[in-house]
């Protein structure tokens, strides 16, 4: 059941992304408007944002992620190895060498 709802949430990101590529390619005038919310979002810009903006970047980098064993612990409900994340089948050393 996990698996699946795994695959189904991975093909409708996969769905976006594709559906965002193909604007951008469009140049289609929804992306300009979704960028500008973006933008307006963020705006006014100042120390506090963009150190708030900052930390929240960082920490979805996955070399920070590394040092902390326990958030990748199936116990913790987290990612059990890198290849999971990638589709590759856990026994690949290519994809758990790194």
């Amino acid at each position: 059941m996990k698996k699946q709802q795994n695959v189904l949430m991975g093909t409708g990101c996969w769905l976006v992304f594709a559906v965002v590529l193909w604007g951008v390619w469009q140049n289609a005038g929804w992306v300009h408007r979704l960028d500008r919310f973006g933008y307006r979002l963020l705006q006014p810009t100042t120390p506090l944002r963009t150190h708030f903006f900052t930390v929240v970047t960082h920490l979805g980098d996955p070399i920070l992620l590394l040092p902390f064993p326990w958030l990748s612990s199936p116990s913790a409900g987290g990612v059990t190895s890198v290849a999971g994340d990638c589709g590759l089948p856990a026994s690949n050393s290519a994809a758990t060498a790194w």
